[in-house]
């Protein structure tokens, strides 16, 4: 890290300022804290009336990743008595699904209680008739800076002083808390080079370029600065993710920068990259099951990474019926 990655520190944040180490004080871990402060951010005064009032109500939290599901159910305790509560982050794939606990969902409201549904993707893994019929629906972004900011304060005492733009953008809930311990000022810098670290490059493996200086790529690079633009509006709170258009098709003859591009556009977006190539999935069977089992398993990793861009590779790789064996024919890939 270099010098001037620490700009923002001034001269008079002093590391004794800031520990929490006053008899009787009430400074809590960032771990009892991050999910409830991102909560209160986006919940208004009159929704948190609502949802305490008497009677039933169904309640629907979209979180930015599956590592926020826990935390941010456990805040949502605070807010009322749920009768029924569904946390889902794609763990199961026989229970995360949309057509499972829709009864559970009709049982609770019509005996006037309350149901919550928390998801980093609601309309996938949460009951349909859940996600329907709710009577609110919010949306937790990456925790912005004054949201760790209060968290910072609330656990190591002191004052904060500006930090970079979303300091916490990147890392995941449990990077986040393991970074806030110790003082201001050593939190903050740990959430920078935590960040730094994520956003950099495997050894052995070169710089890819800055994604917005790269020519070349003609459509492609229009397309990948509008979704570097959408996801910080994302971000920002001010765009739903399921409104950017996020999937593209990358078609080239093979060394002409495919995989580049999709080193550099995670790196400017600051998201991680899930590599999966098309031929993998059928290394060990050709039969339909197998061949499945290989591609749930990509997805379900780039849903325990996100926000995160799943590159599919050699996806010319897909088998036609004429290279397949006859067993493969008749109950295999279609």
């Amino acid at each position: 890290m270099s010098e001037n990655d620490l700009a923002f520190f001034r001269d008079d944040f002093g590391d004794e300022e800031s520990v929490c180490t006053a008899p009787g004080s009430e400074c809590r871990p960032a771990v009892d804290t991050l999910a409830a402060f991102a909560l209160d951010a986006v919940l208004p005064p009159a929704l948190r009336r609502r949802i305490a009032a008497p009677g039933p109500f169904a309640l629907v939290v979209e979180v930015p990743a599956a590592d926020w599901v826990e935390p941010v159910a456990r805040a949502c305790g605070a807010l009322a008595r749920w009768r029924v509560t569904f946390t889902r982050s794609g763990s199961s794939r026989v229970e995360d699904r949309p057509d499972r606990g829709n009864d559970r969902v009709a049982e609770a409201l019509g005996r006037e209680g309350r149901v919550l549904g928390v998801s980093q993707s609601p309309g996938r893994l949460l009951p349909s008739t859940l996600v329907a019929g709710a009577d609110a629906h919010l949306r937790l972004g990456r925790p912005s800076n004054g949201v760790v900011s209060r968290v910072i304060r609330d656990a190591v005492g002191g004052r904060t002083r500006p930090m970079p733009a979303q300091v916490a953008a990147g890392l995941g809930y449990w990077e986040i808390c393991a970074a806030i311990r110790g003082t201001a000022r050593a939190s903050v810098e740990r959430l920078v080079a935590m960040g730094a670290a994520k956003a950099g490059t495997e050894p052995g493996v070169d710089e890819p370029p800055p994604f917005r200086s790269m020519v070349g790529y003609g459509a492609a690079h229009t397309w990948g600065l509008r979704l570097l633009d959408d996801i910080e509006a994302w971000r920002r709170n001010e765009v739903e993710f399921r409104r950017i258009d996020r999937a593209v098709v990358l078609g080239s003859a093979p060394g002409l920068g495919k995989t580049t591009y999709v080193r550099a556009l995670a790196k400017a977006a600051r998201v991680e990259t899930v590599f999966s190539p098309v031929s993998a999935w059928f290394a060990q069977s050709s039969y339909l099951d197998g061949v499945i089992r290989q591609v749930d398993a990509a997805f379900d990793e780039a849903v325990s990474r996100a926000p995160a861009i799943i590159f599919l590779d050699e996806i010319d790789s897909l088998p036609g019926r004429e290279n397949l064996d006859s067993r493969a024919k008749d109950g295999g890939t279609q």
